[in-house]
């Protein structure tokens, strides 16, 4: 069973929402990041993460940021 949880969202440009979420799909834990169009609907840009994944994913964004 799928479970999602809504942890940040934002309105981007022309009406699209990124959002930030929790998610469980077929036991395993994630974070979504992903642009939704208006009425809910998700595309296909965007990228899942293992929850295990993060701490390094946070890192290298804030070494992107550093850098920039």
């Amino acid at each position: 069973m799928e479970t999602t949880k809504t942890i940040a969202k934002w309105t981007r440009a022309g009406g699209v929402e990124m959002r930030v979420s929790r998610t469980s799909y077929r036991g395993r834990d994630n974070v979504d990041l992903r642009y939704w169009m208006e009425g809910d609907k998700p595309t296909r840009k965007g990228v899942t993460v293992a929850v295990d994944d993060v701490p390094d994913l946070i890192t290298a964004l804030a070494n992107a940021v550093e850098t920039a």
